[in-house]
């Protein structure tokens, strides 16, 4: 489990590539300090694995040589 708290601040107020906006002033850049349109306040993240019980000595045999190494599922999610 993972679990982010940030903020982030630009001095740059755009929501995408194609926006150019200005300073309002060059002085003082601080000004414009202010949070950035793509800034993700909150993350929390689950990641899990679970072995497969498929292979050599697992409750469902195979024959195959590359399913008789190990075989697992890996899952990860993200709550914003």
């Amino acid at each position: 489990m993972n679990y982010t708290l940030s903020k982030g601040l630009t001095n740059m107020r755009v929501d995408s590539q194609s926006q150019d906006l200005d300073f309002t002033t060059r002085r003082n850049l601080s000004l414009d300090r202010a949070p950035s349109a793509f800034d993700i306040h909150q993350v929390f993240q689950v990641f899990g694995t679970y072995d497969l019980p498929i292979g050599k000595g697992a409750r469902l045999p195979s024959t195959n040589a590359r399913v008789d190494r190990s075989c697992a599922l890996s899952a990860t999610t993200a709550a914003k």
